[in-house]
């Protein structure tokens, strides 16, 4: 049986973590913006909860990297600067460009061409009926494809650690421009059809040029 003090234990566990995903969801959302003061005293009495599952929660979301504790002055939503985009599109690019040859070293290429032809009807109904958010998503869930179909655990949680912050930079990135969605489903396919004819440096040009930094700023910074 469970004492008192272990289910009550449990219980701000859970708090803990319904807080965090709330607050999580928010934040990928734009409900909290990039830079926003995330305000623990008005959110926790919005939410009914004490401040201390709060703190814990944004403790979790410091860990993310989806929120910055800035000394004397509180918690905040990252800034999604040019700098952070492309370091980020760098160190995700790589990653997907080494999961590939993992899965050619390991033959599961076989693994990773049905995981793409999943995330590729997913990605043609989010075109069809999603947000941009959802979309921007589900191109990126395409290319995680490559990490997952590794299977390898440790690989895959690298990766996934800043898959959100990705997602996040993405979206801010591509606010108020013009997208031809389709495009996205052109290369996805394009991509297909090199895997299945083994074209490594035709897969790998197609990975870094789908991501390639847009923010206008001086071509040098992005050099």
């Amino acid at each position: 049986s469970v004492s008192g003090k272990e289910a009550s234990h449990m219980a701000v566990m859970t708090i803990r973590q319904q807080l965090y995903m709330t607050l999580k969801q928010r934040i990928l959302d734009g409900v909290y913006p990039p830079g926003t003061h995330l305000n623990i005293d008005v959110i926790a009495k919005e939410q009914g909860v004490s401040n201390s599952p709060l703190r814990e929660a944004m403790t979790l979301l410091v860990k993310d990297r989806l929120v910055e504790s800035r000394p004397n002055a509180g918690m905040y939503v990252i800034d999604i600067t040019p700098e952070l985009y492309r370091e980020l599109v760098d160190t995700i690019n790589t990653w997907i460009v080494g999961a590939y040859l993992l899965c050619l070293k390991y033959q599961k290429t076989d693994v990773l061409l049905a995981s793409m032809a999943d995330k590729l009807a997913v990605l043609q109904e989010a075109i069809r009926r999603g947000t941009d958010r959802e979309r921007i998503f589900a191109i990126l869930d395409f290319q995680r494809c490559f990490v997952t179909a590794t299977e390898n655990k440790v690989y895959t949680a690298s990766f996934n650690s800043d898959f959100d912050r990705l997602c996040l930079a993405y979206y801010y990135n591509h606010l108020g421009r013009e997208i031809d969605w389709q495009v996205n489903v052109q290369r996805a396919n394009t991509i297909i059809d090199a895997v299945k004819k083994g074209l490594v440096d035709t897969v790998s040009n197609m990975v870094w040029t789908w991501s390639m930094p847009h923010f206008n700023v001086d071509s040098s910074t992005l050099s």
